[in-house]
């Protein structure tokens, strides 16, 4: 269903289902974590491959500014994914995917053209550096080994 208070409380309340995500899980533990400390980190992380997760009280403004950027703004206590990052020169970026799904307007990659998916926002590594080394700040990138070795191989990249 679409979005609404009225089904998050329902759902965030309810027992109903919630044990075949469990079970599913079960299926696909999680091996190993590993806290980001800094960029170098989350860039190596992210281009071999692994998954990777922000927590933080960060909030960004609900569309890009006319450069192409997502803004700080407010506070979001909030849970998102990181799934891209370039550390291009010109214009560096970090993908950050949040669950509130089109809300953020539509971001368009420099480089292809192509749209990003929706509820991305394309974040200077800058103002996530400054998110990171903030207390209460988790970034953790999921694996099922240490370390971080080169899966890019394996992956194929379909947007960023």
């Amino acid at each position: 269903p679409a979005y609404s208070g009225r089904v998050a409380d329902n759902w965030g309340d309810s027992d109903r289902d919630w044990k075949k995500f469990v079970d599913e899980g079960d299926d696909h533990l999680i091996e190993t974590v590993s806290q980001i400390r800094d960029m170098s980190q989350l860039r190596d992380a992210l281009v071999n491959g692994y998954g990777c997760t922000i927590a933080s009280s960060q909030g960004f403004n609900m569309t890009a500014s006319s450069d192409g950027y997502h803004r700080p703004r407010g506070t979001w206590h909030h849970q998102m994914s990181i799934i891209g990052i370039s550390d291009d020169s010109r214009r560096p970026w970090v993908a950050i995917l949040n669950s509130w799904g089109d809300r953020h307007g539509r971001i368009i990659d420099w480089d292809t053209g192509r749209e990003w998916p929706p509820g991305t926002l394309r974040v200077h590594p800058d103002v996530v550096d400054k998110v990171l080394r903030r207390r209460g700040t988790e970034i953790i990138a999921y694996s099922g080994v240490n370390g971080y070795p080169d899966r890019s191989k394996k992956l194929e990249w379909l947007c960023i």
